[in-house]
């Protein structure tokens, strides 16, 4: 038995089968569910090389498996955020029936999970984009649903990604050209330029980013918000993993200056954009962006102190959570709004400002909890996101001015986008008090991410030194 086994191999096949049997409803969200917490626990209490006894029966769990002369290798440190996405992917599971999503969310998911890993664990790592194209397509029937036609965003977000994928396959072409020859300083450039733009179209960087808002105002925001959590993660810790292989990479001003000069944009631009919005779905992206933005000031630092690189780990499960509370808030409110019951999608006018007008005397609890992740995201003070950003901001606060301003301006933008919201949502006259026509099982399931938003706020060192721990798989990052 090896690792890669557990957490890509035997959660694909499962995917397969549960795609097959997809019209077993129940079922197919009960294995999902149940087999997503087993893989997530098994993350954290199976190590990984060592000898594991029970009772007469011994044995160990490699960490490497050997595909077509590939090797897929998972090491200890690497099951943190193993546990973090298969741990999110429950929860995402779990709100299914809620969701008012298509049958195959759950099979399609798992799927995009244990590729998603396979492509940021294969060794070379030449082949990492290969498997980043291929959970790319299998999210597309969850962001373009039968019937519904494929949207703008849906075609830019996979022309963004497709495009991508050359850049970093040329890139690796190169970089193992610098391996054999290092003083060739003309291949370091054109392999830097490669590699820059390839994770530009894969994380939506600016000028890049279109896709991100597109699909937040088109595609349903459960699905969305799914994809939103997952992809970012497993492409930044590819690029982790190229930054700690060449020293070269990580030592260069340049990067590091590329990193703060694109973070702080992603920042100031989606943070005045959001200001100025009118769409709770397109606020979602926005608030993603600036929050990839401040992601990436934390791993530019990270270059030359782990502890840093540690504040980047730290935003992701805040980051999971306030994006599962807000989708599923978005999609009791939009199915509200358009006044269905089980529909398979979403309308997007219904999450326009003119439709959400005085929404909460009607669903104040979707409304009240849409906030609180908002918040979260946006690192109110005793918020789940609050902690670990104003570290990464005390960590910069060595900047100039300028940088400090934009950063500024940018979080002030995703207040005011906040302020708004609040404003429509209580504004119009009560003719009939207020009332909550969510159903009990949405309340509960609400209310529970809202709850845990606050307590991780609260209680920030109940998570970010587990967070922490998965800077160990990098071993020549920081002084």
């Amino acid at each position: 038995m090896n690792a890669p086994i557990v957490w890509i191999i035997i959660p694909g096949l499962v995917a397969i089968v549960l795609f097959i049997l997809q019209d077993r409803v129940k079922f197919v969200n009960s294995v999902g569910i149940l087999l997503a917490l087993l893989l997530g626990l098994f993350a954290i209490v199976l190590p990984i090389g060592q000898t594991i006894t029970l009772g007469m029966l011994s044995f160990e769990i490699s960490d490497t498996l050997v595909v077509l002369g590939r090797r897929f290798v998972i090491s200890q440190g690497d099951t943190a955020l193993i546990a973090l996405m298969y741990f999110g992917a429950a929860f995402w599971f779990g709100g299914v029936i809620f969701a008012k999503t298509t049958r195959s969310f759950i099979p399609l998911a798992l799927a995009i999970s244990a590729t998603l890993i396979a492509a940021f664990s294969v060794v070379p790592f030449l082949y990492g984009p290969l498997l980043f194209e291929l959970a790319v397509l299998v999210s597309i029937p969850l962001l373009a649903l039968p019937g519904m036609g494929v949207s703008k965003g849906v075609l830019r977000y996979l022309t963004y990604q497709t495009l991508g994928f050359p850049f970093l396959l040329f890139s690796g072409w190169l970089l193992t050209g610098i391996e054999v020859s290092p003083g060739n300083s003309l291949q370091i450039l054109q392999a830097s330029v490669l590699l820059a733009l390839g994770f530009a179209f894969l994380l939506g960087v600016f000028p890049f980013h279109t896709w991100i808002p597109m699909l937040g105002e088109s595609a349903h925001p459960y699905n969305i918000a799914f994809v939103y959590y997952q992809l970012p993660i497993a492409i930044t810790i590819y690029a982790l993993n190229l930054f700690d292989q060449y020293v070269w990479l990580r030592s260069s001003v340049t990067t590091h200056s590329i990193l703060i000069i694109v973070g702080i944009t992603m920042i100031f631009v989606g943070g005045t954009i959001t200001a100025f919005q009118r769409h709770l779905g397109r606020m979602m992206g926005y608030a993603l962006i600036v929050d990839i933005g401040f992601s990436l000031i934390a791993i530019s630092s990270g270059l030359v102190n782990n502890e840093s690189l540690g504040l980047f780990f730290g935003m992701l499960l805040p980051r999971g959570l306030a994006l599962g509370v807000w989708s599923l808030a978005l999609v009791v409110i939009s199915s509200k709004v358009v006044g269905g019951n089980g529909i398979p999608t979403i309308v997007p006018s219904s999450l326009s400002f003119r439709s959400i007008q005085g929404i909460a005397h009607r669903l104040p609890v979707a409304s009240f909890c849409l906030l609180i992740a908002y918040f979260s995201i946006a690192g109110l003070p005793l918020m789940a996101g609050f902690s670990v950003r104003h570290a990464i901001l005390d960590a910069f606060q060595g900047s100039n001015i300028l940088s400090q301003t934009l950063i500024f301006l940018g979080m002030i933008g995703v207040f005011i986008g906040g302020m708004r919201t609040i404003a429509v949502m209580i504004s119009g006259t009560v003719d009939s008090g207020w009332q909550r026509n969510e159903t009990a099982w949405e309340v509960v399931f609400l209310s529970l991410g809202s709850v845990s938003l606050l307590i991780l706020g609260l209680f920030p060192k109940w998570f970010i030194p587990v967070m922490f721990y998965v800077t160990e798989s990098f071993d020549h990052f920081g002084p």
